[in-house]
């Protein structure tokens, strides 16, 4: 399967440029989940601390799956 994605420049410069950065944005994304969840597992944080880690890995999967997106 096969997939192309067409754009005309000026006008679609800057669906252009979130296309292309994408995969990278996604990486990133994974990454901070995978750093928040490490340090409420594995760090020796304060109760009110992990608490808000964990806050923040919710709204973060909360928020991408709002847009259909899952990690």
């Amino acid at each position: 399967m096969r997939a192309t994605l067409e754009f005309t420049f000026p006008e679609d410069g800057e669906a252009h440029r979130m296309a292309v950065q994408a995969p990278e944005a996604f990486a990133a994304l994974e990454e901070m989940r995978e750093w928040l969840r490490g340090k409420v597992k594995y760090g020796d944080l304060p109760d009110d601390v992990a608490a808000a880690f964990r806050e923040a890995i919710d709204f973060l999967l909360s928020s991408l799956a709002d847009r259909g997106i899952e990690l």
